[in-house]
């Protein structure tokens, strides 16, 4: 899992994908900073390491720099999925773990053929 997942010869669909869940995590974020919702410090740090990783997010990362987000999501979805930006967020975790989950598969089929 350590491999880019570019390297992985994703199908057009794939990548589509791929970009298709960065813009709902921007469409969360263009909506958070719209209503101008207010955080606690501990909320506002993890949305902010989340951010980070979005920002160096590609292609060209292995499935764990992925897998690295889990942390954030986790804290996140106590305290987003009670907010008004729910619906957002919702629409953006529910997309992220369908293509992680597939890109999992992916890798993991790779594995198996190189044996």
């Amino acid at each position: 899992m350590d491999c880019a997942l570019s390297s992985y010869n994703l199908s057009d669909e794939d990548r589509q994908e791929y970009l298709n869940v960065k813009r709902k995590y921007i469409a969360f974020i263009n909506e958070y900073n719209d209503n101008k919702i207010k955080l606690n410090e501990e909320q506002f740090n993890w949305l902010k390491v989340l951010n980070g990783k979005w920002k160096s997010a590609s292609l060209n990362k292995s499935l764990n720099f992925f897998f690295d987000m889990k942390k954030c999501h986790s804290y996140l979805n106590f305290m987003l999925l009670e907010e008004s930006l729910n619906e957002r967020w919702r629409e953006y975790i529910e997309d992220f773990m369908k293509w992680r989950v597939r890109m999992m598969a992916i890798v993991h089929m790779k594995w198996v053929n190189f044996r």
